[in-house]
């Protein structure tokens, strides 16, 4: 056992808008959409003589070019590029801004001639998707529409549906993610990470991750699936689906006009890290005025498969507690992890690991555990419960449902006694 204090560098304190915000419930059911009212069918093209007939032609799939930063799709001998360029936006002090286009070119039976339509502008480099079909197209990329700020912008999907011919757009949808706090009565801008587009026939699917809800989704997790009906011939609202994370949590409590709150998200949601790596992150934001800090946000652990977060606080201070296993690999070591953190820093006064294994013939290796629920008792002792299969060091016996109290957690070191519930 171990007392001191994490360090946590400048350059660990993360922007809310990496947030992740999934809670531990799931919905099980579909919500079915009503097909709304019909739009103008001005996108369903007619091939040329001697190309395929008037029926549906089968949709090109989206591929990545040989460019970096563009996508491709293929129908009936057109191939339509998209794709982004920089420039300065002519503010003070300027700042790159990158021009989305569209282009068109003939592949040798397109019916329409090469072409290009510069489609909007974003302060970030755009991620793209492209779908084409003899609906339209599909056209797909990550927005940013504010300069850069010390408040992090909100980060959309951008979707339209494009005519074939003329590249005109017939149709805008925004995916758009946002972080609410319970009890907070305000949201901030949540982040669509990355986000590609299917067509099955006339319905166009997003599959994506994000940081923060999109309203109306079922499942609240960071991996969503946007379903659009008959996305090009009417205006049908999307089904979004977004089951919980498996490895990911959220949990929070309200303390002095403060909201606390943990949360887990993994690494490479941003293009880093490695797979199956969470980042556990504590977050403090005032929602009332007696809240006498700042909002701040903390990486707290980097570790793979974190399981449930739980979160408690005292007169003396906060407890957190995971699951901890170093690598991905099923042979790694796996431990319960308990700190203790301060209210007014969220630095770390106190760490315990206490580490289960499981005996096998003589042989042991890593157990299993899953963190249920923390508490704090009148004498400020600290109580975990949750499941295992396995027996933490020191214990007696090996009960399934455990229960590890901590005497005096936040005033001493001392060693935890063991039990079950």
């Amino acid at each position: 056992m171990k007392r001191g204090a994490l360090d946590f560098p400048p350059h660990e304190v993360t922007r809310m808008s990496d947030m992740k915000w999934a809670h531990s419930l799931v919905v099980a059911f579909m919500i079915q959409g009503c097909e709304g009212q019909p739009v103008e069918a001005g996108a369903a093209m007619e091939p040329a003589s001697g190309q395929a007939g008037g029926k549906e032609a089968a949709a090109s799939p989206p591929e990545q070019d040989t460019a970096a930063g563009s996508s491709q799709a293929e129908w009936h001998g057109c191939r339509y590029t998209l794709s982004h360029e920089e420039r300065p936006d002519g503010g003070q002090p300027s700042v790159p801004i990158y021009d989305i286009i569209l282009h068109r070119s003939n592949q040798g039976t397109c019916p329409w001639g090469g072409q290009s339509r510069l489609l909007g502008s974003s302060y970030e480099v755009p991620a793209f998707s492209l779908v084409a079909g003899p609906w339209g197209i599909g056209v797909g990329h990550i927005q940013v529409n504010a300069r850069p700020s010390l408040n992090p912008p909100p980060v959309h999907f951008s979707l339209r549906h494009v005519a074939p011919d003329t590249l005109e757009p017939l149709r805008n949808e925004t995916l758009t993610a946002s972080i609410c706090p319970r009890g907070m009565g305000t949201c901030l801008p949540g982040r669509i990470h990355q986000a590609e587009l299917a067509l099955t026939e006339g319905t166009l699917v997003v599959k994506g991750t994000k940081s923060g809800s999109i309203p109306g989704e079922i499942g609240e997790g960071t991996q969503f699936t946007a379903t659009y009906p008959h996305f090009f011939t009417t205006r049908t609202s999307p089904t979004v689906l977004a089951p919980p994370d498996e490895n990911g949590s959220y949990a929070s409590i309200e303390w002095s006009g403060c909201h606390f709150f943990v949360w887990a998200i993994p690494t490479d949601t941003w293009g880093q890290g490695n797979a199956g790596e969470h980042a556990i992150y504590l977050t403090r934001m005032p929602y009332r005025r007696e809240c006498p800090w700042g909002m701040e946000s903390k990486l707290i652990e980097r570790t793979y498969r974190p399981g449930p977060l739980a979160l408690v606080g005292g007169m003396s201070g906060l407890a957190v507690g995971y699951k901890r296993q170093q690598s991905a690999s099923d042979a790694a070591p796996v431990s319960l992890r308990i700190l203790q953190l301060t209210w007014n820093s969220l630095q770390a006064a106190r760490e315990e690991s206490l580490e289960v294994r499981k005996d096998e013939g003589g042989r042991g290796r890593p157990g299993s555990i899953s963190l249920v629920h923390l508490s704090i008792t009148r004498n400020e002792a600290l109580v975990v419960l949750g499941h295992k299969d396995g027996a933490f060091v020191g214990e007696k016996g090996s009960p399934s449902h455990f229960q590890v109290s901590f005497e005096d957690f936040f005033t001493s070191t001392r060693p935890p006694t063991f039990g079950d519930f």
